[in-house]
This record gives C-alpha cells, structure tokens and sequence, in this order.
C-alpha cells in the first residue's frame, strides 16, 4: 500500500527530539523503512516523523534506514526511556556481576520450577491407582489420573497471558516472589494428599494443589522471560535457549531425585524436599533482584494482544510452538510402554533413552541461541526445525512394509534428531515473536517483554497439556507406531506452511526492508481489529 510523504515534517524534527515522558508516557518507536527519490532509488539517510496511534501515550518516531547490523534486529525501537528502565533492570542500571547474579538466580529457579512439576512422575500414578474403589486398571482410573498431571500445564495455558499482563503492573520481582509461594505451598500440602482414602475428595485437593502450582510455575516463567530479555536485549536468543535448557534439566533430574527419596523415606519427603528447594530459590529472588519500579500510567497490553494476533510471523512461531509442545506431550507418556514391551529394556534403560532426548535439547538450545542472536534470523529456523522433528517422528513410524523392523539405534536417532528440532524451536520462538512486535512498531519494554513471555508460555503449555491426550487417544486405536507417523506427517504439513506463509511474508514486505507501513503499524499500535487484513 502507498505510504504518504512525511517528509514536509521530517525537516523539522529529529530523532533525538522524541523523547519519552515516566515510564509508560509518550513512547517513542523508531521503525525503518526505505525512503525512495522520483527516480526509484532509495535514499539511505535517517529521517523522522511522528505517526499518532490513537492515543495519547503512545507516538511513534518513524525512522527510515537501509540495512540493519545483526538478523534479530531488523526493526529494534528504541527504549532509551522504557518501562523496563524503570524496574532498573537494563544493562545500563546493572552492573555485569549483577546481572550475572540475577541470571544465576533466574536459571536456579527455572530448574526447581520443572524438578516440582516432574517429582510426580515415578511413584504417584501408582499411589493414586490403589485409592480407586473401582480398581487400579480401569480406563476412568487412567483418565482420572492422567488429569492431574495434565492440570498443571492446562493451567498455565489459560493463566498465562492474563500475568504477562500483571508483571508491569505487580512488578516481576514480587510476581517470581508470590509464584514461589505458591510453587512451595501446593507442593507441602500436596505431601499429605496420600493421607485422604475417600477417591473423590482425593481427586479434588489433587486437581486443586496442580492447579496452584501451574500458576505459580506460570508466574515464575513468563516473569524470568520479561526480566532476562530486559537485562539482555542484544542476546534474547542466547537467554532464552539457556533458561529452556535448565527447563529441561529440571524436568530430567527431577523423577531421578524424587524416586530416590520416595523408595528410602516415603511419600511426603520428596514433596518437602522439592519445597524446601522452591522456597530457597524465592528467599534468593528476594535478595537478588532490584526492588520493582512504579506500575505504568496507562497500559498497552490490550494493544499488543490484539496486534499480536494481527502480525503473520507471529501466529507461525506461535502456533510451531503449540504444535512442538503437544508432540512432546505425546512422546513423554507413550513411548515407555514401547519401548520397554518392544525392546525388552528396564526402566532404567528407558531412562537413559529419555535422558539422551533431554540431554541433546539441553545442549542445543543455547548453541542455537548464540548463532540466532549473531549470525541467523531466527525466521529462517522455523520451517526447518519443525520438519526436523517431523522427520523424528516418521523414524519411529512402522517401516515392515518395506522390510524395516523396529530397531533402537533408530528409535535413538528419532529421539536425537526430535530434540534438536524441539530445542531449535522453544528457543527461536520468543526472539522470532520479539522481531514481530518489533517491526510492527512496538517499543522494547517490560510491558511488551511480559506480553511475550505470557503469549509463549501459554502456547508451550497449551501443547504438553493437549498432547498426552491426543497422543494416548491415537495410541490406543492404532498403536505407538502408527501414531507416531501421523503426528510426523501433520508436523511436515506445518512445515510447509509456516515456508509458504514465510516467503510470502518476505516477498510482501521486502520492499520495505521487512516493515510495515505508516498506516499498517498506526493499526496495529491502536489494535483496531477492522483494518487487521491490510496487515
């Protein structure tokens, strides 16, 4: 569409006159854009103007520029005076042993918040099978069972976006605070829950404690994301695939520890073990963190929801997201069973297998990170890690027709080669979402740096909560295989479209290096829903 010429009121104003006014005052937003001479060509000088978006706290400096430095940056606003600043959570009010301190504290409590959420894993769904008046080996015992570990995520899922919204206004320091809290106290009382014989009341405290903990692990996650990009906003990649690889280390030490307490000490040890770690972790917090800034004049979250889901490249990453959190909510709970009646292996091999899939996430995910942020744009990773894990999946699929039996070295190269595709994926999803936001015209701050941390950790959540389901529904009418190739050939079908939905992004916008116009970003910043398919 036809920019109009702003260049009458690029004369008289500067990019240095935009300034922003408290904390969530006037925002100003430089976005790039080529300007072009009579003759066609474009001229590489940076100019400026100011575009209303409808409100009064929120004008947008307009800058035009050639060509950008690094591939996560195309469009970076600038937040000189952000709300983030105001938390004193940017690299200028830290120190670097500071912030080295808080991400130390941030990383320590990402572990401990997945070592909660997987301590169940070895010993409960038998415990909780013995209180069924009905027997153990009913189909609603399973099913009964199976929905509590699927609350905590089902809970992130719906909770999530609401905090990414509650951070700027709480502040993230007593937001990781109150989700500690409630982490340590679900997990005490959760100790106890082995005491109640009658099943319904059993099945009640239980969803309820799960419940609270997938808030409080929903509070602590899409806290940490806000603070860590806050406090290093030219390496998200990196931060983001270093906070997903401790996730994944918390997540596989987790039942090891839990198991271990459970044989010597019984059921309640764990559980106030894994409390007392909680509870620690949130003291550091405490002591860590800088004390939270004031809460925003006026808040812009409404905005960024709605353009959020206005924004192509934005609905991709989010929905690979989704798609890669559900097949790993399908592989965790289906492929012992496999593993163990097709290949004879004992838990403890099974283990080791898990652990090799753990291992290689945790590995890739900040490796991934560093080339994202220095060298790739993370767009250019999301058709290929998808189908990356969707070849995973395929490998898996029954190949007797062609003479191929189930084998464990290609079940171990199927775990490999799904764990780099998950890794690639958890990792560039909030950078990639970030450079959406970015381009789009919204300014790096804690506000939208929440927004996003609550987005991706409801969609992540969303997956795992919805996976198990759809996975032991699929299992149980075809088998492991075959459900195995399904889900691989729907995960090469996103493939697909996230690289036809790509390029047709890229083709759409390359004439303006990437960004929107004057009058697509003035719609997105107002998140006016009427004009969303000029986007």
């Amino acid at each position: 569409m036809a920019e109009p010429d702003h260049r009458p009121l690029l004369a008289s104003r500067n990019v240095a006159d935009a300034t922003t006014t408290g904390s969530y005052g006037t925002a100003s937003t430089s976005l790039a854009n080529d300007d072009q001479m009579p003759n066609g060509k474009s001229i590489g000088r940076e100019e400026s103007s100011e575009a209303s978006c409808g409100d009064d706290s929120c004008s947008t400096a307009l800058v035009h520029s050639k060509k950008h430095d690094k591939p996560n940056e195309a469009v970076r606003p600038c937040a000189a005076n952000s709300s983030a600043a105001a938390t004193g959570l940017t690299p200028d009010a830290l120190s670097s042993v500071r912030r080295k301190v808080i991400f130390a504290c941030l990383a320590a409590n990402s572990i401990f918040c997945m070592v909660c959420l997987s301590i169940m894993i070895p010993f409960f769904p038998l415990v909780a099978a013995e209180k069924d008046p009905d027997g153990k080996d009913t189909i609603a015992s399973a099913t009964a069972i199976g929905f509590i570990f699927t609350m905590s995520p089902l809970t992130e899922f719906l909770i999530a976006p609401f905090i990414g919204r509650l951070v700027p206004a709480v502040g993230p320091k007593m937001i990781l605070i109150i989700g500690g809290i409630m982490i340590t106290g679900s997990l005490l009382l959760f100790g106890f829950v082995h005491l109640i014989d009658e099943w319904g009341e059993f099945l009640a405290l239980c969803y309820a404690l799960r419940a609270v903990q997938g808030i409080g692990t929903a509070f602590s996650i899409t806290a940490t994301i806000a603070v860590c990009v806050g406090m290093y906003p030219k390496n998200v990649s990196v931060v983001v695939g270093t906070i997903r690889a401790f996730n994944s280390l918390g997540f596989t030490i987790g039942p090891a520890m839990s198991g271990a307490l459970y044989d010597s000490y019984g059921f309640t040890v764990p559980f106030a073990v894994h409390a007392g770690l909680m509870f620690v972790g949130t003291i550091w917090i405490m002591f860590a963190l800088p004390r939270d800034g004031p809460a925003p004049v006026k808040s812009t979250s409404q905005k960024m929801m709605k353009a959020t889901f206005m924004i192509p490249w934005a609905h991709l990453f989010l929905w690979s997201c989704f798609l890669v959190g559900m097949v790993m909510g399908m592989l965790e709970p289906n492929a012992s069973p496999f593993l163990e009646e097709e290949f004879d292996l004992s838990p403890t091999k099974v283990g080791l297998v898990y652990l090799l899939y753990a291992g290689v996430l945790a590995i890739t995910c900040p490796i991934i990170g560093v080339v994202a942020d220095r060298w790739v744009d993370p767009k250019k990773f999301l058709a290929g890690c998808v189908l990356l894990t969707a070849i995973g999946f395929m490998l898996i699929g029954p190949w007797t027709e062609l003479g191929l039996h189930p084998a464990l070295w290609r079940m171990m190269i199927s775990f490999v080669l799904i764990g780099v595709g998950s890794a690639i994926n958890i990792t560039i999803t909030t950078p990639g979402v970030l450079q959406a936001m970015h381009t789009a015209g919204f300014e790096d701050s804690l506000e939208l740096h929440s927004h996003i941390g609550g987005i991706v950790t409801a969609f992540f959540a969303g997956g795992i909560a919805f996976g198990p389901t759809i996975g032991s529904t699929a299992v149980g009418a075809i088998g492991f295989q075959d459900a195995a190739a399904i889900f691989g050939a729907a995960l090469a079908f996103a493939a697909v479209v996230d690289f036809v939905v790509g390029c047709q992004q890229d083709c759409t916008h390359s004439r303006r290096r990437g960004s929107y116009s004057v009058s697509e970003r003035q719609y997105l910043l107002s998140g006016d829903k009427e004009h969303s398919s000029k986007v």
